[in-house]
C-alpha cells in the first residue's frame, strides 16, 4: 500500500475519523408541520450543521457523524429509532432472556442501491419521486412521505455543497501545488456527485463515500456498479491501477470507521459484508479484474471490516477458485467467505418469485444474512428451535408412549414444531408493527421499492425477506430425532418410557445409556442415510409450512441458522431440559450452524460436508446460512494438501453445499488461548458469519470453537 493509505490505515484503528458531531436547536414552528416532514426538516438542518472533514491524506469527502441526531437516520446504527430500540430493549437483550423461552429479536439489516445513486445521482431520485407524486395524488399518506424524501434529497444535496465549498476554501489556502490541485478535483468531483451521475471511476467511488453514512451496513455489488467506470478510465488513461486501488482503500477504511472504536463490534468482521462475483443477468460469472483489485486492495489492509463473500458459480474456474481461496488462507484477519451461487438464486426464485435477473443481484449481508440489491433482511429475530421437540418429550408422553413407529412419533413432534412456527410469525408481526411506527425517510432513499410504492422501508416498501424456524439448535433437533429413530424403534436398544424418564431424570441412573447413545449414535454429519434422512425431513417440513405464507408486509420467509455475535445458543440450551441427543440440561446447543460438532461427526470432512449438502439447500439453508468448519493446518498451508482441499470444497458447493467459512487453529492453541489470553491476543478466528479475535470472545462461543471438530488430512 502507500504510504498515505498506510498513514490513513494506522490512523482509523487508533483514534475516530469523524469530525465531533455538532447539536443544534430546532425551530418549534416545525411542530406545525407534519411528523415526517417535521423529521426530515430537522435532519436536513442537522446534516447541513456539521463540520466538513478534510484530512491531509483525503482524497474522498463526506463524513457524517448522526450521533447527536435525535431523528431517524442511519437504520445499521439504528439512530433516533425509539420503537425499535424499545423493541432491542425487551426483545433483544441476552439478560432479559428469550420472550416465552423461544424468541429474541435480531438486528435487522439492508443493504442500499448504492449502484442506482452511482448511475442516475440524487437529481435521478427526485425525478422518479415526482412521478410518485403524480401516481399517489390524493393520497395524503403517501405524498406525505413521498414529501419528506424529496425534502431530504435537497438535504443531502446542501451538504454535499458545503463539502465542495469546503474543499475549495482549503484550497485556495493550500501552499503545496499538487495537494490544491487535488483539493480542486475533489470540490470538482462533489459539484458533480452524488447529485449527477458518476462520469467516472473517481466520481462513482467518491459517489458511494458519500452516501455510505446514510445506510452504513453493506457495500452491496462493488464490481459490478463500477466495473463500467474502471474499464473506461483505463482505457482513456484517466486513472491508473495504482489509483483505483487507492481510492478502494480509502472507502474500505471509511467502512471500517463506521463501527466506534469503542465498540466491542470495531474487531468483528461482520459488521459490513459485501459480495464479490456470482452470476449476471446474462448468465455469465461476474468475477473481472476489478473484482480482483477489490479483493487484493481489501486483504492488503489490516482491517478487521468489512468482510467479503465470494459467490462461487458452476462457471467459475477451478484456477480462480483456488487463488480466491489461497487469498483467504493467508489473510490473518479471516475476512473472506463463500457461497454457493447456485443454491441462492434458484431458492429465491423457486420459494420468492424472484425473477432471474433480480436474484442474481442478491447480496450477503451483516452475519451472512441475504438481500437482493436496495433490499432488506426484514427477519424478526432467532427461536429456539429445540423448544417444540422439548415440548412434545415432557409434555406429549401419552401420545409418544403410544406411538407405534418413528413416523407416528415424528408427527406428534410435527404437530409441536407447527404450533411454535405460527407462535413465531404472529410474535413476528407484532414486534414489526410495533417497530414499523419509526418512519425511515433517509434509509428509503437508497432502497428498491419505497420510492415506487410510497412506503417506508419499515413498513414493507422495501424489497426484501422475512426468517422462519428459528435455526438455533437445529442440529440439536435434528440429532435427538435420529437417535429416537435409531434407539427407539429400528434398534430397539431402549423403550420410549425408558427414554422420557432417563430425559426427565437428566440422564442420572442411565450414565451406561448416555455413554451408548454417545458412542454408537447416528449422528448427523457422517454422510449417514439415516441421520440426513431426519435432517431433510425437518427442514423440508419448516419450508413446506412457510412457503405459503408471507410476514404482514407480504415478505417471504426464508430459512435460517442462527448465527451472529450473540449467545443464542447458550441461552436458549439454558432454558431447555435434557435431550435425547445427550445434552444434559441448561447445556448450550453445540452447533452455531450447520455443521456438526463436539466429536460427533466421525467420518471426516468430506462426510460431514456432504450431509449438510444433502439437505436440500434450495428448501431450507437458504436464508441467513453459516457451516463452519475447523480443518487441520496442513490441509490449509501444506501447499501439497491444499490443492486438494480446495477440490473437496468445490465438490462441497457443487452437491448442493450453500456456505461454507473456515478455520485452521490447533486446538491446543484454543485452549491455551482461553487459558492464557495475554499470550494470544493475535489469535483470530471465524465465528458464525464474522470474524474475530478469539480472546475478544465470550466464554460460551471460545468453548463452541474449542469443540469443533478438527479434521485432518
Amino acid at each position: 500500500m502507500t504510504e498515505r493509505i498506510k498513514r490513513m490505515t494506522e490512523n482509523v484503528l487508533i483514534q475516530t475519523i469523524y469530525p465531533k458531531p455538532i447539536e443544534i436547536s430546532y425551530d418549534r414552528a416545525d411542530y406545525l408541520l407534519s411528523k415526517r416532514m417535521r423529521e426530515a426538516k430537522r435532519l436536513c438542518e442537522y446534516m447541513l450543521a456539521q463540520e466538513v472533514a478534510i484530512g491531509n491524506d483525503t482524497r474522498l469527502v463526506g463524513l457524517m457523524c448522526f450521533d447527536k441526531c435525535p431523528y431517524p437516520s442511519d437504520f445499521m446504527k439504528k439512530k433516533g429509532f425509539t420503537h425499535t430500540k424499545e423493541i432491542q430493549k425487551n426483545f433483544f437483550a441476552l439478560e432479559n432472556g428469550p420472550f416465552e423461552d423461544f424468541k429474541f429479536w435480531g438486528w435487522q439489516h439492508a443493504t442500499a442501491d448504492f449502484g442506482k445513486i452511482i448511475e442516475f445521482g440524487i437529481e435521478g431520485l427526485k425525478m422518479q419521486i415526482k412521478e410518485s407524486l403524480q401516481a399517489y395524488a390524493g393520497d395524503e399518506d403517501k405524498t406525505d412521505f413521498l414529501n419528506a424524501c424529496l425534502l431530504t434529497c435537497d438535504g443531502i444535496l446542501a451538504w454535499a455543497d458545503k463539502c465542495a465549498d469546503a474543499c475549495a476554501e482549503r484550497a485556495e489556502r493550500e501552499p503545496n501545488l499538487k495537494r490544491k490541485e487535488e483539493l480542486l478535483q475533489m470540490s470538482h468531483n462533489l459539484r458533480r456527485v452524488p447529485r449527477y451521475p458518476a462520469g467516472h471511476f473517481y466520481e462513482a467511488v467518491q459517489s458511494l463515500y458519500f452516501c455510505f453514512d446514510f445506510l452504513s451496513d453493506s457495500l452491496g455489488l462493488l464490481d459490478r456498479w463500477l466495473y463500467k467506470y474502471y474499464k473506461q478510465d483505463l482505457a482513456s488513461g484517466t486513472i491508473t491501477e495504482e489509483f483505483a486501488k487507492e481510492l478502494l482503500q480509502e472507502l474500505f477504511i471509511r467502512v471500517q470507521s463506521c463501527t466506534p472504536l469503542q465498540s466491542p463490534n470495531f474487531t468483528k468482521g461482520g459488521q459490513s459484508n459485501f459480495s464479490l462475483g456470482g452470476y449476471l443477468a446474462s448468465g455469465e460469472d461476474a468475477y473481472n479484474e476489478l473484482s480482483e483489485l477489490i479483493l487484493t486492495s481489501l486483504l492488503e489492509l489490516p482491517l478487521y471490516i468489512p468482510q467479503v463473500t465470494f459467490r462461487w458459480t458452476k462457471k467459475t474456474p477451478r484456477e480462480l477458485f483456488y487463488h480466491v481461496m489461497d487469498l483467504a488462507r493467508k489473510d490473518p484477519k479471516g475476512r473472506v467467505a463463500f457461497v454457493n451461487d447456485e443454491v441462492k438464486i434458484e431458492c429465491l426464485m423457486k420459494n420468492c418469485c424472484v425473477p432471474w435477473e433480480e436474484a442474481v443481484e442478491y447480496v450477503t449481508i451483516g452475519c451472512n444474512m441475504i438481500a437482493l440489491s436496495g433490499g432488506m433482511w426484514y427477519g424478526t429475530g432467532y427461536a429456539n428451535q429445540v423448544k417444540p421437540l422439548n415440548e412434545t418429550l415432557y409434555k406429549r408422553k401419552e401420545d409418544l408412549l403410544a406411538a407405534e413407529n418413528f413416523d407416528e412419533c415424528f408427527s406428534v413432534y410435527e404437530q409441536e414444531l407447527r404450533k411454535h412456527l405460527l407462535r413465531d410469525i404472529e410474535v413476528g408481526n407484532q414486534l414489526h408493527r410495533y417497530a414499523s411506527q419509526d418512519e425511515c425517510v433517509l434509509g428509503s432513499l437508497f432502497m428498491r421499492g419505497c420510492i415506487e410504492s410510497g412506503t417506508s422501508m419499515l413498513k414493507g416498501g422495501a424489497s426484501g425477506f422475512s426468517e422462519l424456524g428459528g435455526g438455533c439448535g437445529l442440529m440439536c433437533t435434528v440429532d435427538s430425532l435420529a437417535i429416537i429413530r435409531q434407539f427407539v424403534y429400528e434398534e430397539k436398544r431402549v423403550t420410549m418410557a425408558e427414554l422420557l424418564v432417563a430425559l426427565e431424570r437428566n440422564w442420572e441412573g442411565y450414565e451406561d445409556l448416555h455413554t451408548e447413545i454417545m458412542k454408537e449414535g447416528r449422528f448427523f454429519g457422517n454422510s449417514d442415510p439415516m441421520s440426513d434422512d431426519v435432517a431433510r425431513r425437518l427442514t423440508t417440513l419448516i419450508h413446506d409450512f412457510a412457503k405459503e405464507r408471507t410476514d404482514l408486509f407480504g415478505k417471504h420467509y426464508l430459512g435460517v441458522i442462527a448465527p451472529g455475535y450473540r449467545e443464542y445458543h447458550k441461552v436458549f440450551g439454558g432454558v431447555t431440559g435434557a435431550t435425547p441427543d445427550g445434552r444434559r440440561c441448561g447445556e448450550p446447543f453445540k452447533t452455531i450452524g450447520a455443521g456438526q460438532t463436539a466429536g460427533r461427526d466421525r467420518n471426516g470432512l468430506a462426510a460431514l460436508l456432504f450431509s449438510v449438502a444433502a439437505y436440500d439447500p434450495t428448501r431450507h439453508f437458504s436464508g441467513v446460512t453459516v457451516t463452519n468448519i475447523n480443518v487441520d493446518q496442513a490441509l490449509i498451508y501444506d501447499d501439497a494438501l491444499f490443492p486438494k482441499t480446495v477440490a473437496l470444497i468445490e465438490a462441497y458447493f457443487q452437491n448442493g453445499g450453500a456456505q461454507l467459512q473456515i478455520n485452521s487453529v490447533k486446538r491446543e492453541d484454543l485452549i491455551a488461548a482461553k487459558e492464557r489470553p495475554e499470550e494470544y491476543k493475535s489469535l483470530r478466528v471465524r465465528v458464525s458469519g464474522f470474524s474475530d479475535y478469539f480472546v475478544n470472545l465470550t466464554d460460551a462461543l471460545q468453548n463452541d470453537i474449542i469443540d469443533r471438530t478438527k479434521h485432518h488430512h
